[in-house]
């Protein structure tokens, strides 16, 4: 808390025609200020987490509208609302505009995948509510797994992988692509159809599978040969049939590039 006391008065000088009732005035102005301090009127080291070296004050419920500004921490006893899917130990920092508007930081205590990692989220003083916890993205967590609950996203923006049947792309708004080049087994080019020749169906699995088919597009295209063709189809989320025409029958493996985009949720 502020030191509230009026201004100093003249400092007594010694042999000066006013000396006793300064002193006197400046006696009484130093009483206040001690008793003044003696209540604990003033701050001291530590106050709302300011030049604390120790444990900051812990916030018993985050949720709460009534904390003053500063620095606290909050632990698995803190009731309220943490970020989804982080750690219950963190850093808080209480910013306010106002009475009403009120901002919010959290970060978790590191060690945890999210630790170092900040959330922020506002005081809404028209529906008398708190906003929903916004990650804040930095290089260190735009790259990695993404993730998703109620389709808000919780995780990182992008992620990428592969396997022997690929490499993936995920994004965060729930788009997801699919590629892979080589040649599929078992797909000869001799089946005479009139005046062409095809193959069979072959499966492509994919690297990592679709939500759902609705919108799930697949794109197959030969890297050599200029009278060889090939086109896919959705089979499920997990795969696709492909197959391969050319005007002339060829026992030969077919060297591709296959393409799929849909969503991961």
């Amino acid at each position: 808390m502020a030191l509230n006391i009026e201004p100093a008065p003249n400092y007594p000088v010694l042999g000066s025609a006013s000396f006793d009732t300064d002193a006197g005035a400046f006696l009484s102005w130093m009483q206040t200020v001690s008793a003044q301090m003696s209540n604990q009127n003033v701050m001291t080291p530590g106050d709302f987490g300011l030049g604390a070296t120790g444990f900051p004050t812990v916030i018993t419920n985050l949720n709460l509208t009534t904390t003053p500004s500063g620095f606290y921490c909050v632990t698995d006893a803190t009731t309220g609302t943490v970020p989804f899917g982080v750690s219950p130990y963190g850093y808080v920092l209480v910013e306010r505009y106002n009475g009403a508007q009120i901002k919010q930081t959290y970060t978790p205590v590191g060690g945890a995948a999210s630790g170092g990692q900040n959330f922020v989220r506002v005081y809404n003083a028209t529906s008398g509510s708190w906003e929903s916890w916004q990650r804040q993205y930095a290089a260190d967590n735009i790259l990695g797994a993404v993730s998703q609950s109620g389709g808000i996203p919780t995780g990182a923006v992008i992620q990428h992988g592969s396997n022997p049947n690929g490499e993936f792309t995920r994004f965060a708004d729930g788009t997801q692509i699919c590629t892979a080049t080589g040649i599929l087994p078992d797909a000869p080019v001799t089946f005479a159809a009139g005046n062409i020749f095809t193959s069979s169906e072959v499966t492509w699995t994919f690297p990592a599978a679709f939500s759902i088919t609705n919108d799930l597009y697949t794109a197959a295209n030969p890297r050599i040969g200029t009278t060889l063709w090939s086109r896919s189809r959705t089979a499920s989320a997990t795969s696709a049939l492909v197959k391969h025409f050319s005007a002339q029958s060829s026992g030969s493996p077919v060297d591709i590039e296959l393409f799929a985009v849909g969503r991961w949720f």
